[in-house]
């Protein structure tokens, strides 16, 4: 080390020795720091930029049109809107930062006819799978099969669920009954979607072990997620995820879901020679994966959020 160098860092030392951080802190507290001493003060300085009011509004800022809540999302580099139609007929749209609102809603009636075309083919689909509601004599699906809740109090510290014929059976402790009406539903959608949870992980991590040594293909580990849209997903590390939702859904396709993950293993595309190794595993696959497409809200009530509707109702 050259002898400037030995000197510059003796500099540094004594610097870092002088700046003290409490000391100084307390030596000039409520005074306007100036200088080398201002990154002490207590409030950064920000530097700001003038914004129009468009500009300025956070991002899912909400707006209406076709009496339909419009969720406006905005981006910077962007020259163009999109926008989608949600199943619980929400219009969420991605703007730039500059566009108007107005102009906005002047792009998307341009497009009402379509609009309307999706409302419809949501409306259909809330007829195909109504909402839950979680009361006696509710049709819950478990591994394809329908089973009726049944809600009864029982001497138990604990709430407990169990599966009898086509019944579906929750007992719940005596001292719900003091709780208020809201905690006793919030407490009651919570131990039920922990049940599906809980049998799911059991029932998933039993046929990926089956179909692994079927298969030969073996993940590194195993998440279970419950993600909106995807029904599996598998890393370019051999990391395989499943949703716990899959629970609702029969064996026959639940298998499928996992086999095309597995084969993912093998091949981290989807060319011909994936959907060769699928189909050797899986004959129907094609079938298979029309029907899980067809049955994609059948386990909507488990989400986090629904999607074809904007909340579960609680129960009455």
């Amino acid at each position: 080390m050259s002898r400037d160098s030995e000197y510059f860092k003796k500099i540094q030392l004594s610097l870092f020795d002088f700046l003290n951080v409490n000391k100084v802190k307390e030596t000039y507290k409520n005074k306007d720091l100036l200088g080398p001493l201002k990154f002490l003060d207590e409030k950064p300085l920000i530097k700001t930029q003038p914004t129009s009011p468009e500009t300025a509004k956070p991002l899912g800022t909400e707006e209406s049109i076709f009496d339909m809540p419009l969720i406006v999302h905005r981006k910077p580099y962007l020259r163009h809107i999109r926008f989608y139609v949600k199943p619980n007929d929400t219009i969420f749209v991605i703007a730039p930062l500059n566009r108007p609102i107005d102009l906005i809603k002047k792009e998307i009636s341009e497009h009402k006819l379509w609009i309307e075309n999706c409302k419809q083919k949501f409306k259909t689909l809330k007829d195909k799978f109504p909402m839950k509601r979680f009361v006696n004599g509710e049709s819950f699906p478990i591994l394809g099969e329908k089973f009726l809740l049944k809600i009864e109090s029982a001497d138990f510290k604990k709430p407990f669920l169990q599966m009898d014929l086509d019944q579906l059976i929750f007992y719940y402790p005596l001292h719900w009954d003091q709780k208020a009406k809201t905690e006793k539903q919030d407490l009651l959608k919570k131990h039920l979607k922990k049940f599906y949870y809980d049998m799911a992980v059991t029932h998933l991590n039993q046929r990926l072990r089956i179909l692994s040594e079927k298969l030969q293909l073996f993940p590194k580990s195993l998440t279970f997620r419950n993600q909106k849209t995807r029904w599996g997903s598998c890393s370019s590390e051999g990391r395989l995820n499943l949703n716990w939702k899959l629970i609702a859904f029969d064996s026959l396709l639940i298998d499928y879901v996992i086999i095309h993950e597995l084969c993912h293993l093998k091949h981290p595309n989807h060319s011909s020679k994936f959907w060769t190794l699928v189909e050797s595993f899986c004959p129907n696959y094609k079938i298979l994966n029309k029907k899980l497409n067809q049955l994609q809200f059948e386990a909507d009530f488990l989400a986090a959020e629904s999607e074809l509707y904007f909340s579960n109702p609680s129960v009455v």
